[in-house]
């Protein structure tokens, strides 16, 4: 099938499709928090369990995401891709360092006697939103249902206030979540790669497992990605709605317009490098259905299922919880010819009182004059070592003790 714009996609369909269209052409463009992608490091002494598609040799990290991304990805969201329980600090480390991720989902198993130490240790961490568990790296969460300390775990997620994501869906674990959430009401789950298992579903196998996705969608507190759509046939991405339609048809039937999200999926197998294509096929989809319902798939409804937090001012500003203490800084990335720039953080928010303020030469950059106060959120930037590029890190901290940290990349090259 041969790739079809947005244009010629909404201009085929009917004429009221293409009035939306019309409206939402002249329409900012609406921001899109990527919530599935996996971040690992396969050059690392130690390796990593997972490392993309067979024969990659390329770590992924966050910039590399961010390099690739299409316009209007303004935010990502790392999903587990180890079971080594120190790679959760890795992460969330390498997460930290970038502000277009905005949160991780990490892997700590709810069974392990060891799990609510780990627990409480990293939900103090912004940027850690949840766990997930399902048919991957061994784990059964269909047979997890039977053990009590297990459910016990799941029930110190939900009180922390964090999500689980469940993996690589069956009738029999898409059934588990039916019963994990009648066991622990009020966790928020997220169920991952659903588009992948609907397109192996015939007639039958879609009538058989029906009912299991009718009751989830009377849960308010179940969400479902869409991720795992693409198709592509002889190395070509598959861009034609029709050969999407009915997926998507049947999710936003079954769901509604409240609990479905954008997961690329990042870079594992056909999505390593068609990220383009991807984000394509669901913006031509949820665009036809009118602003509202587009802003919902693409980032609205990741807040209310993950809780993230706003990192970048391209991220949408009604994200921020308020509870927390986070900063953020204008300029973040600059290129000047002028010999100083003025820094702002005054957006940063508090958990707890008032902020302190301190702006520091990061490494890997040139090193700068600044001039600051730690009361005031303001600060002058010179480019006293020439040109080329200076990095600095704004450390926010409320009075509880609190920190947040924002990397800020200035580039000074005179006329």
């Amino acid at each position: 099938m041969t790739p079809v714009s947005r244009r010629n996609f909404i201009t085929s369909a009917t004429l009221a499709s293409a009035a939306v269209n019309t409206v939402n052409a002249q329409a900012p463009v609406i921001p899109i928090i990527d919530t599935h992608i996996h971040l690992f490091d396969q050059t690392r002494p130690q390796g990593a369990p997972y490392a993309g598609n067979a024969g990659n040799t390329q770590p992924s990290f966050p910039q590399t995401y961010r390099s690739l991304a299409p316009a209007g990805i303004v935010g990502a969201i790392h999903i587990e891709a180890s079971p080594w329980i120190e790679d959760n600090l890795w992460v969330l480390q390498v997460a930290a360092a970038d502000t277009i991720m905005v949160g991780v989902v990490g892997n700590l198993q709810p069974d392990k006697p060891e799990f609510k130490e780990y627990l409480d240790r990293y939900h103090k961490n912004n940027l850690f939103l949840g766990i997930r568990y399902g048919n991957i790296w061994g784990y059964s969460l269909v047979d997890q249902l039977a053990n009590p300390v297990f459910i016990e775990g799941l029930k110190l997620v939900q009180q922390a206030d964090l999500s689980l994501d469940t993996a690589n869906q069956r009738p029999d674990l898409l059934q588990a979540v039916i019963r994990v959430t009648d066991m622990v009401p009020g966790l928020r789950v997220i169920v991952d790669h659903l588009p992948a298992f609907l397109k192996t579903l015939d007639a039958a196998g879609m009538a058989a497992i029906d009912g299991t996705l009718r009751e989830l969608a009377k849960r308010p507190q179940v969400y479902f990605k869409v991720s795992a759509l693409l198709n592509v046939v002889d190395n070509t991405p598959v861009t034609d709605p029709a050969a999407y339609k009915r997926v998507l048809d049947y999710m936003f039937d079954t769901f509604g317009e409240d609990k479905l999200m954008f997961g690329s999926d990042w870079p594992n197998s056909i999505a390593a490098t068609n990220l383009p294509a991807i984000v394509q096929i669901v913006e031509d989809y949820f665009y036809a259905k009118g602003q509202s319902t587009a802003e919902k798939f693409f980032w609205k409804n990741s807040v209310s299922a993950y809780k993230w937090v706003r990192r970048e001012y391209a991220q949408p500003p009604s994200a921020t919880k308020q509870t927390q203490t986070v900063a953020l800084v204008t300029p973040q990335n600059l290129t000047t010819a002028m010999p100083q720039v003025s820094l702002d953080a005054s957006a940063s928010t508090s958990g707890s009182g008032e902020l302190t303020y301190l702006f520091a030469a990061a490494p890997g950059g040139l090193v700068p004059a600044i001039l600051q106060t730690s009361t005031s959120p303001h600060a002058t930037v010179q480019f006293v070592t020439g040109p080329g590029l200076y990095k600095l890190m704004l450390t926010v901290k409320d009075a509880s003790g609190k920190t947040s940290t924002a990397p800020i990349s200035l580039t000074y090259r005179p006329m």
